[in-house]
């Protein structure tokens, strides 16, 4: 018979005992996944929590991979995910998820209020709103002529646009412009960026789809609503190229291509490129009265002095970007609310040059117009509109 002799003993075997459970909760049967998925998993479990991070996708791949044959396992694993970042959207929304079909409801709630509140992008967020019972909408309407003879603000997305966030955006917006405020999609596609510091990557990606153009090469553009001649656009290449990786079972090479969508993806285009693009699709639909401002999560740099800029645009037309707000750019903790408070701003404020409200002079103003504000001081700017601009936006035409 063993005798426990201290209270300290019992409680290291108690922490041995659910090490170790945990532990065979995540330890994938050799059979369960293919040979290089199953490699790959290994590898990045072991990885450093920060490097780790960067490659879940593949990770989260596997739980789905694994959930009906092997849900113990699936749901080890989803929490293992969740633990490594606990603001990863895709992370969050398969360990609720498995968590909900394991019974366990209240870990389930908790980590679909969590996507909710960190999670940007469409997918995460209406999946973590239908595990709460609640709908979101991620389509959008296609470009077209707005109808009748009364003043509109049209948003637009330009390249690949979270939705949600458009649409949240519209919503915040309307309480303060009293003309119709809309949004609209249509296939505004980027054109290839102008600096990119993952632009001999990208070219690299180019040459390798373009090289071995086959079937599988074919499908992966296919799936991504693209074919050959859109490969010179870098949303479209990271797209098909991600695609292709999957459709060749490339795991590696995937975890690969995602870290390096997070750390050195960031394409950036001339301001007046943006504009040029945004006014040669919205051309046959416009009509007087309507105003248009593109919404894109591409990086817009001035043409002289190269930096960053927020917006950029004149009378009738204009570009709001979200770029900057990336917390993989500001190093910060992914925050829903943030981020479509931080746009709205933006947006208002892009939006006063197109209706040709002149500058504001209040610094807290979301329409006030600094030339190359610092971070700091835009987050100082408040939500709502001073009361003269206030004003203004209600008498716009």
């Amino acid at each position: 018979m063993i005798r426990i002799e201290t209270p300290r003993a019992l409680a290291a075997i108690v922490l041995f005992l659910v090490a170790t459970a945990a532990a065979d909760a995540q330890r994938i049967p050799s059979d369960a996944l293919p040979k290089a998925l199953r490699a790959e998993v290994e590898r990045v479990r072991k990885l450093p929590k920060k490097a780790a991070a960067l490659r879940l996708p593949v990770i989260v791949r596997a739980v789905r991979a694994l959930a009906d044959a092997h849900p113990k396992v699936a749901f080890g694993l989803a929490k293992w995910v969740a633990k490594t970042d606990p603001n990863y959207g895709p992370g969050q929304v398969a360990f609720a998820e498995l968590a909900l079909a394991n019974k366990r409801k209240a870990d389930a709630t908790k980590a679909a209020k969590r996507a909710l509140e960190t999670a940007t992008d469409d997918a995460s967020r209406v999946a973590a709103a239908r595990l709460l019972g609640e709908t979101l909408d991620p389509a959008l309407p296609e470009l077209e002529r707005i109808e009748g003879d009364g003043p509109a603000l049209v948003l637009v997305a330009m390249g690949d646009v979270d939705v949600l966030l458009l649409k949240a955006v519209r919503e915040r917006m309307q309480k303060w412009i009293h003309m119709p405020v809309v949004v609209q999609g249509g296939g505004v596609a980027l054109p290839m960026s102008e600096r990119n510091p993952w632009l001999s990557e990208l070219d690299g990606f180019r040459r390798a789809l373009e090289g071995a153009w086959d079937a599988g090469a074919s499908e992966a553009a296919r799936a991504c609503g693209a074919d050959r001649s859109d490969l010179q656009r870098d949303q479209v290449v990271a797209r098909v190229y991600r695609a292709w990786l999957v459709a060749k079972e490339d795991w590696r090479g995937l975890s690969e291509f995602e870290a390096g969508m997070r750390t050195k993806f960031r394409p950036a285009w001339i301001a007046d490129t943006m504009t040029r693009e945004l006014a040669s699709h919205i051309g046959a639909y416009a009509r007087d009265g309507v105003r248009y401002v593109g919404i894109t999560a591409g990086d817009m740099i001035s043409t002289r002095s190269q930096r960053s800029v927020l917006g950029w645009g004149g009378a009738n037309l204009g570009v709001a970007s979200y770029a900057q707000f990336s917390p993989d750019v500001r190093e910060e903790k992914p925050d829903w609310e943030k981020l479509v408070v931080r746009l709205t701003k933006q947006a208002l404020c892009t939006s006063a040059e197109v209706l040709q409200l002149g500058r504001c002079r209040t610094s807290s103003c979301p329409m006030h117009l600094g030339r190359f504000p610092t971070f700091e001081r835009f987050d100082r700017k408040r939500a709502q509109p001073c009361p003269n601009c206030e004003m203004k936006l209600q008498l716009a035409k």
